[in-house]
């Protein structure tokens, strides 16, 4: 024991010894022969940590001195420096200037999972894992409504039913989003059950039963009404009828919203990340409700009054959706059919060549519900110019940072050479003028996401959220082959110039030269 103090001590020493600076050289030369003198290992080893401690300070006292010294003699260097910190400062404090910076590891994040823009099933699962340490079931519910593994992702969302039992309704979004090819005869059938038992008054779970009828009868490209077998048929019929008389009709869509954007906001997402996580409309009813009113229309062509009424009363039922073409395909159907019971003439405008032989819907339909949203995307433009131009900034005012702290480690070892501390300027100013540009350039994003946290219904927040969709333009091209390429000219063009111009300075001597 004694010995591995004394060898303590003499490494500590040593240490002490070469972490001094040169100017108390004299005085730890003399500290290390006193401790030859110092009885007892232990009271050695304390002289030799005070040692250390003192070689520290004069260290640490020498830096300072070398820093205030770099700082006089380097005025106009420090001043570009100075007023990066202060801008950096300000724009800290502000909530919008710290969402315009996590726009950037967002984005990042998305080039390198390949356009993953959602959180990926990783991020969801170790948020599943605390939910269900917390008994969090509107977050077990979120993460169910988002994974993409539709095996994992169902009993998630049963064990979030088990601790809140109003969330039954979390499987038909599951359902839709995750019903394939590859998995629907083997998959959901019990589940589409528990979906029409958990609301039995609700006209679309009735909906999403006769959608299961037809995936099993394997004629999904068929026309409307049209099945390979002829049980199927009769089954599809009857299921539409309790479709048709059910008290009402929901598509869940609102209750998505909120419990989406309740959570985003719970977990402080980006704002990027929170307006992807509640693209409520990837699970609209679209397809179902389209076989819905065109097996609408042909009780309307039966030419029965009491048939046609009923079709006329599901119409309106759809008009309750959030989704504007579900509505308008709703309003069509309740429009025709009013047609037909107030003249007692065939289905008015059946023959139009203009109109979807599925939805029954023209483009003049779509327009009154889609006009919002058509506003939002002419607005694009201008929302990808501004989008581009913060991940820009973003990336110059990182590059910038990082210049920045090598060119301030360059000058504090004496490398006093002129071209660092030009570096060091430039690399200033330009990270300052990136922050400010960044900033101002996400103002109208900070704007439409306050609106989006504001907005009362999914429609209004899907287009006070439209210009974010932007953000994901950029990383989406920079993960595509075609981004490879560009990179690939760009680079190989900068380095031609970069050998063209060192060619020119090894040539200028000799042309420089009379003849």
């Amino acid at each position: 024991m004694e010995r591995a103090l004394r060898r303590l001590t003499r490494w500590l020493l040593r240490v002490a010894y070469a972490l001094g600076p040169a100017g108390q050289r004299e005085w730890l030369q003399a500290a290390i022969a006193e401790s030859e003198f110092v009885k007892g290992p232990w009271r050695s080893l304390s002289w030799a940590l005070g040692t250390v401690s003192f070689a520290g300070r004069g260290r640490v006292a020498a830096f300072l001195g070398t820093v205030w010294e770099e700082a006089l003699m380097n005025r106009r260097t420090l001043g570009p420096i100075a007023l990066l910190v202060i801008v950096l400062a300000i724009l800290t404090s502000i909530p919008v200037a710290r969402d315009a910076a996590s726009i950037g590891p967002v984005t990042a994040r998305i080039v390198l999972d390949m356009g993953q823009r959602e959180l990926s099933d990783r991020q969801l699962q170790r948020l599943a894992k605390v939910a269900e340490q917390q008994g969090d079931a509107s977050t077990m519910a979120f993460v169910a409504m988002h994974l993409g593994n539709a095996p994992a992702a169902m009993p998630m969302a049963k064990r979030a039913i088990a601790l809140n039992p109003s969330l039954s309704w979390i499987e038909y979004p599951i359902i839709e989003r995750t019903w394939t090819p590859s998995n629907y005869l083997a998959t959901f059938d019990r589940e589409t059950a528990e979906a029409v038992a958990a609301d039995p008054g609700n006209a679309l779970a009735y909906l999403l039963r006769a959608e299961r009828i037809r995936r099993e009868d394997d004629c999904l490209l068929c026309a409307p009404g049209v099945f390979h077998s002829p049980s199927r048929r009769r089954e599809w019929e009857a299921v539409m009828g309790q479709a048709f008389s059910a008290p009402r009709y929901d598509d869940y869509l609102e209750r998505k919203f909120r419990l989406e954007r309740q959570v985003s906001q719970a977990l402080h997402l980006s704002p990027f990340a929170m307006v992807m996580a509640t693209s409520f409309f990837t699970t609209a009813p679209i397809s179902a409700v389209g076989e819905a009113t065109s097996y609408g229309y042909e009780l309307i062509a039966s030419g029965d009054p009491r048939e046609t009424a009923r079709a006329v009363r599901f119409g309106a039922l759809l008009q309750a959706s959030q989704v504007p073409i579900v509505r308008a395909m709703g309003r069509q159907l309740q429009t025709r059919g009013l047609a037909v019971l107030g003249t007692g003439t065939g289905v008015s405008g059946s023959a139009s060549t203009d109109r979807n032989p599925w939805t029954g819907l023209s483009r003049s339909d779509l327009w009154p519900g889609m006009a919002p949203v058509k506003r939002a995307l002419q607005r694009s433009a201008i929302a990808n110019s501004l989008a581009l131009l913060v991940q820009a900034s973003l990336a110059v005012g990182a590059g910038s940072g990082l210049l920045v702290v090598v060119g301030v480690a360059a000058l504090l070892l004496r490398r006093k050479a002129r071209v660092w501390q030009s570096l060091l300027r430039g690399s200033a100013i330009a990270g300052t003028l990136a922050a400010l540009v960044a900033f101002f350039a996400y103002l109208p994003f900070g704007q439409a996401y306050s609106s989006y946290l504001k907005a009362p219904t999914p429609l209004g927040a899907l287009i006070a959220a439209a210009p974010f969709d932007a953000f994901y333009a950029l990383p989406y091209f920079l993960a595509t082959p075609q981004a490879r390429v560009c990179f690939w000219w760009l680079a190989t063009g900068v380095l031609s110039l970069l050998l063209l111009w060192r060619l020119l300075l090894l040539a200028r001597p000799a042309l420089a030269k009379p003849a």
